[in-house]
């Protein structure tokens, strides 16, 4: 009805109308969140939250296949069900169980994370052409299994 009796054609047109005829105020601009930079820190934080524990998962599976048992206290390392992988830039995205390890600083701040698809039974790696990458800020950064000491 506002279109028709002031021959306004744009939406925008229209809603400024209503709101000056309303007295209403202009709204807020939406805050946009930039999303973070692929590979970088804050992606990696983003995605080692988005996993779980490893206790009942496929890693843990994947881990004890390789001879490795005492899986208590890793919190370095989590799960995720349905991490993506692309085979190269800008081409078609797969998920793929993943294996996902923590890089942390001395401090013990995430700046980084290696990822390791799984084969869907938790066997092996996933047959992929590169089954495992980083990302984030690695050097002179680690994976850290627990508090240093003498004897590791």
């Amino acid at each position: 009805m506002i279109a028709r009796n002031c021959r306004l054609h744009d939406v925008q047109d229209v809603l400024d109308e209503a709101r000056r005829f309303l007295s209403l105020p202009r709204p807020e601009p939406a805050q946009h969140i930039a999303p973070a930079p692929a590979g970088s820190p804050e992606s990696a934080r983003r995605l080692f939250a988005m996993g779980q524990p490893i206790r009942g998962t496929l890693v843990e599976s994947y881990l004890r296949a390789r001879g490795i048992g005492d899986l208590r206290c890793l919190p370095a390392l989590r799960f995720h069900p349905r991490c993506f992988h692309r085979t190269i830039e800008n081409g078609p995205c797969e998920t793929w169980p993943a294996l996902l390890a923590a890089v942390t600083d001395r401090d013990g701040t995430i700046t980084g994370l290696h990822r390791t698809w799984l084969a869907r039974d938790g066997t092996d790696k996933a047959p992929l052409a590169t089954p495992r990458r980083a990302m984030g800020q690695l050097l002179g950064n680690g994976v850290r299994f627990g508090e240093p000491a003498d004897v590791l």
